[in-house]
């Protein structure tokens, strides 16, 4: 509330308006986040047989163990979430036993 608000009581109504970011981010764990000189990235799996790729990525706020991703990945694409730091661009990779490929959404 801008201003006086001594002249505002229990009861009245106002009109509200809110501005929002309208840009739309995804959310991932903070353990697909790779740094490569200094920079966020994540292994992003491609092709057949699925294979590595690092994306350069923006990141936004964390939310506990995972953190949004503004910029550099897009919504159906599958990451690596463990054993990022052992990868390397082009390697063939495959889920763990057990798991299954899942692609990310806001």
């Amino acid at each position: 509330i801008l201003g006086d608000t001594r002249v505002v009581a229990l009861g009245m109504s106002a009109d509200v308006r809110v501005r929002a970011d309208s840009t739309r981010s995804l959310r991932v764990p903070l353990t697909a986040l790779f740094h490569q000189q200094d920079r966020p990235a994540v292994w992003v799996v491609e092709g057949t047989p699925p294979t590595a790729r690092l994306a350069p990525v923006t990141t936004g706020a964390l939310h506990g163990d995972s953190v949004d991703i503004t910029s550099g990945l897009a919504t159906g694409q599958v990451i690596v979430t463990a054993g990022v730091n052992m990868l390397s661009d082009g390697q063939k990779v495959r889920p763990l036993e057990g798991t299954k490929l899942s692609s990310i959404s806001p």
